[in-house]
C-alpha cells in the first residue's frame, strides 16, 4: 500500500468528520435554540446547556452533581436539551437528564413587565418561602413567553420574588395581579394570559418607547460611592401642572444594581388618567418615591424625583444609635403597644423626609443628622410632639415631649352692625363629616344653649355636633362676644364661630399668629342667615355624584353688608362655612345670605361631565325658610385642545387649564397626549377659556416651609377661547408654544 495515498485518505475522513461534527453542532444549536424561540436563549446559553448536558456523564459524581444543580436552574428553557439527553446511550446521563425532566414545574405563572407585556428570559429568585426549601433563593429562568413554575406549596406562601433581566433592570414582587381589574367601563375580567396567574413589576424594556418616562437614578452614600440592593417604591405621580397619578395595586419594588442605579414605572394601566392625561405618564413628571438602601450606613430617604432624566440621589449617612422614649404626660412614657400609634419623620434638606418604622421605635436605630417631628394619633385626634435636632451631641435617648396646649381668643362681632355678638358658640375642629349646620334642628339648638361656658368632651352637645364636624372643644362667649378655647392637642384645623340664624364663620390655624402658645383669632363676624330647602334629583345608575352648592349674587340693592362678607370670602384665611356635600335625591336645607338677592348653583367638582343646575332666584329675610323646586344635572359637552410647538409639532405633558366664564377659579391640569391633545367636559351654554397657565411643575407647599408661589403664566398666545355651546365642539383648539415657553417646558 502506498504510504502516502493512506496517509491522504486519512487526512480526508478527519476533515469530512470534522465537517459533519460542526454541522451536528450547528444543527442541534439550531435545534435548541429554534425550539426554545429564536429569542430564547443567547447563543452562550445555548452552547452552556450543551455542556451542561454533556457533563451529566462526566467520570466525576462532584461534575455530574454541579451540572445538573444548574440544568435545574435553567427549568422550562433546559426542556429541549434534557429530551435529547434523556436519549443518549451514555446510561449515566440519560438517567440523570429523565430525572430532571420530571422534577420540571408545569408552568403556572408569567412575569409582565408594567404595561403588562410579556418579559423573556427573565431570572426568578424566590427569597421568601419555606426556608426548608433547597430551592429557595435559587434562580429559575422564564421562558420566551415570561412563563415559569412554582410549588402549590410555594405559590400558597405567596413567596417575594426577586425579578431580574438586564434590559428592565431588577425588581421585587410578592403579590400576584387580582384576576378582575375595574377599568373604564367597569369591572372587567383579565384574560390576557388564560391559566396563568401574573406578576407584574413596575420596569420597562430599554427598547421601550415609554422607558424615558420612567423615574432613573443613581444612589449614593455619604461618601459618593454606589448603593446597590436598595429597595425604591413609589405609589403616586405629580404630572407637570401637578395632576395627580394613583398606581394600581400591586405596585411592586425596583432595586439599585451594582452600580446604584434604578429605574422605575408606576403600574396603572387600568387607572389609565381618563380625561386628565394620555395613556403614558407624561414628560416632565415627578415620582414620589420612598427609598430604603438596607444598608445600616445609609439612612432612608423620600422625595419627588422627574422622569426622563438620571436623578443622582446622594442618602443621608446613617450615624450614632438612638433609641426612643415618648411623654403624653411628665415622665409617663408611652407603652411598648402605643408606639404603633407613632409617627416619627425625618426632614431632610428641600422637600425630601423619611418615616421611621414601628420597629425603629420599639428598638432604635442609626439615625441621620437633622429635625425629627413627632405625631401621636389615638381615636381620630393627633397630638404633637416637640421636634427634635439631632447632631453629634445628642444623647443616646431621645425624649419626645407633648407640645404645650394652644390657647385661642378672639371676639364675636355681628357682621351687619360691628357690635359685639353675646354668648354665640365657638369650636375648634380637625375634620369634617356632613358639615352642614343649617340643617340643625329646634332640638339641637336648645341643647346647645344649654352650654354655659364650656361643653363636657364627651357630652350630648359634642355627640350632636360632631355629625357635622370632628369638634374638639367648645365655649360660649361672654357678653361682650370675647372667647378663649383651649387646643391641648393642637390638633385644631380652624376655630368656628356660630350662633342662630347666623352664617357659620370660621378662620384657619394656619393663619393665627401664634406668640407663647397664645393665638390671636381677631375678630369673627357673624352675617345674618336665611334657609333654602333644596333637593337635587340624579339617577344613580349613571353615577353617583358629590354635590355642593354655590352662592351667585344677581344685580341690583343688596345689603350694605354684603360687600364686606364677600371680601371676608375671598380671603383664604377665612371661611363662611356654608359650602357642604348634599345627599342626592334628598331635601335638605342650606344657608343663604338674609336679605340677599341670589341664585344658588349647584355643581359637582369632581364630575365635571354634568353642567351644574341654577336655582330659581332666592331673596329671605332673616330666619326664614323656602322650599325651591327640585333641580337635575345636564350632561356637560366637550372641547379637545390642541398644543403644538414653534414647528406645528404635537407637544405631549403640556399642562391645560379651563375656566368658564362665570367661574371664580381655573381647574385641575389636563396633560396634552402624544397627539398633543386634551379634552375637557365644558358647562352647556356656557363661553369660557382654555390655557397654559404653568409650564413646569409648580411649587407645591413644602413639608419643611411653605415654598413660593410661582407667578401664572397670562401670555395672550397660551390660551383659546370656546363658545358657549348645547353640543360638542368638533373643531380643536389651538395654542401654540413659541420657542422660550417650549425650552421653559423642557426645562
Amino acid at each position: 500500500m502506498n504510504h502516502e495515498s493512506a496517509t491522504g485518505r486519512d487526512d480526508a475522513r478527519v476533515v469530512r468528520r470534522r465537517i459533519f461534527a460542526m454541522a451536528a453542532m450547528f444543527l442541534f444549536c439550531w435545534c435548541v435554540a429554534g425550539s426554545l424561540g429564536a429569542e430564547e436563549l443567547t447563543l452562550e446559553q445555548v452552547a452552556r446547556l450543551r455542556d451542561l448536558a454533556k457533563q451529566l456523564g462526566h467520570p466525576q459524581f462532584a461534575e455530574r452533581e454541579a451540572a445538573q444543580r444548574e440544568l435545574r436552574e435553567f427549568g422550562e428553557a433546559a426542556r429541549e436539551t434534557l429530551q435529547r439527553a434523556a436519549e443518549d446511550p451514555d446510561r449515566e446521563r440519560s438517567m440523570r437528564a429523565k430525572v430532571l425532566l420530571g422534577q420540571l414545574l408545569p408552568m403556572t405563572h408569567v412575569i409582565v413587565d408594567a404595561n403588562e407585556q410579556l418579559i423573556p428570559h427573565a431570572k426568578v429568585v424566590l427569597l421568601s418561602g419555606d426556608p426548608s426549601d433547597p430551592q429557595r433563593g435559587s434562580p429559575r429562568f422564564c421562558t420566551s413567553q415570561g412563563e415559569f413554575g412554582l410549588k402549590d406549596e410555594e405559590a400558597e406562601l405567596s413567596p417575594l420574588l426577586e425579578v431580574s433581566h438586564p434590559d428592565y433592570g431588577v425588581a421585587r414582587i410578592q403579590q400576584t395581579l387580582p384576576e378582575w381589574v375595574h377599568g373604564p367601563e367597569g369591572r372587567q375580567e383579565r384574560k390576557l394570559f388564560p391559566g396563568r396567574k401574573v406578576y407584574r413589576v413596575p420596569l420597562l424594556s430599554k427598547s421601550s418607547p415609554q422607558h424615558d418616562r420612567c423615574v432613573r437614578g443613581r444612589l449614593l452614600d455619604a461618601e459618593a460611592k454606589p448603593v446597590p440592593g436598595a429597595i425604591v417604591q413609589c405609589r403616586n405621580v405629580r404630572t407637570s401642572g401637578a395632576g395627580l397619578i394613583s398606581g394600581s395595586d400591586p405596585l411592586g419594588q425596583a432595586v439599585s444594581d451594582a452600580s446604584g442605579e434604578f429605574c422605575f414605572y408606576l403600574p396603572d394601566r387600568y387607572l389609565p388618567g381618563g380625561k386628565q392625561r394620555g395613556l403614558v405618564i407624561p414628560p416632565q413628571s415627578f415620582y414620589e418615591l420612598e427609598i430604603d438602601p438596607v444598608r445600616r450606613d445609609c439612612f432612608p430617604l423620600q422625595g419627588s424625583y422627574r422622569n426622563g432624566q438620571l436623578n443622582e440621589i446622594q442618602l443621608p449617612a446613617a450615624r450614632e444609635r438612638h433609641t426612643f422614649r415618648f411623654e403624653l404626660r411628665e415622665g409617663q412614657p408611652l407603652t411598648a403597644a402605643q408606639l404603633t400609634n407613632i409617627s416619627v419623620t425625618f426632614l431632610g434638606n428641600g422637600d425630601t423626609r423619611a418615616a421611621l418604622s414601628s420597629s425603629d421605635l420599639l428598638n432604635g436605630r442609626r439615625l441621620a443628622y437633622g429635625k425629627y417631628v413627632a405625631q401621636y394619633y389615638d381615636n381620630g385626634k393627633r397630638i404633637e410632639f416637640v421636634p427634635l435636632q439631632v447632631n453629634a451631641e445628642s444623647d443616646e435617648v431621645l425624649t419626645f415631649k407633648r407640645q404645650a396646649p394652644l390657647t385661642f381668643f378672639g371676639q364675636v362681632v355681628d357682621g351687619a352692625t360691628g357690635e359685639p355678638a353675646p354668648r354665640a358658640f365657638v369650636f375648634t375642629w380637625s375634620s369634617t363629616s356632613y358639615n352642614n349646620l343649617a340643617a340643625l334642628s329646634e332640638e339641637d339648638w336648645r341643647l346647645l344653649e344649654q352650654v354655659e361656658s364650656q361643653a363636657k368632651p364627651e357630652g350630648e352637645v359634642m355627640t350632636m355636633l360632631r355629625r357635622h364636624y370632628g369638634v374638639l372643644s367648645l365655649v360660649r362667649a361672654d357678653e361682650q362676644g370675647r372667647f378663649e378655647i383651649v387646643d391641648p392637642d393642637r390638633n385644631a384645623y380652624g376655630v368656628m364661630a356660630v350662633s342662630r340664624d347666623t352664617l357659620p364663620i370660621a378662620r384657619r390655624v394656619y393663619s393665627i399668629e401664634v406668640k407663647a402658645d397664645r393665638g390671636d383669632v381677631g375678630q369673627l363676624p357673624l352675617f345674618p342667615a336665611a334657609y333654602a330647602e333644596v333637593e337635587l334629583k340624579h339617577d344613580t345608575k349613571r353615577g353617583n355624584l358629590s354635590a355642593s352648592a354655590e352662592w351667585r349674587f344677581e344685580e341690583g340693592e343688596q345689603p350694605a353688608w354684603l360687600d364686606e362678607m364677600r371680601t371676608l370670602m375671598d380671603k383664604p384665611s377665612h371661611e363662611i362655612c356654608y359650602v357642604h356635600w348634599l345627599k342626592l335625591n334628598e331635601r335638605a336645607p342650606v344657608y343663604v345670605p338674609a336679605g340677599a338677592h341670589l341664585k344658588l348653583r349647584f355643581r359637582s367638582p369632581y364630575h365635571d361631565e354634568w353642567t351644574p343646575a341654577v336655582s330659581e332666584a332666592v331673596q329671605l329675610p332673616q330666619g326664614q325658610s323656602r322650599t325651591l323646586k327640585p333641580l337635575e344635572f345636564e350632561p356637560s359637552v366637550t372641547v379637545i385642545a390642541k398644543v403644538v410647538g414653534p414647528d406645528g409639532q404635537p407637544i405631549e405633558g403640556v399642562p391645560l387649564r379651563r375656566k368658564h366664564a362665570m367661574d371664580g377659579g381655573w381647574s385641575v391640569a389636563h396633560n396634552t397626549d402624544a397627539n398633543g391633545e386634551a379634552k375637557f367636559y365644558i358647562h352647556r351654554k356656557q363661553p369660557g377659556h382654555v390655557a397654559v397657565k404653568d409650564l413646569h411643575q409648580p411649587q407645591l407647599s413644602s413639608r419643611n416651609g411653605d415654598a413660593p408661589a410661582r407667578k401664572p403664566l397670562d401670555d395672550p398666545n397660551l390660551q383659546a377661547a370656546f363658545p358657549a355651546s348645547e353640543q360638542d365642539l368638533t373643531e380643536p383648539l389651538e395654542i401654540k408654544l413659541n420657542a422660550k415657553q417650549l425650552a421653559m417646558f423642557r426645562e
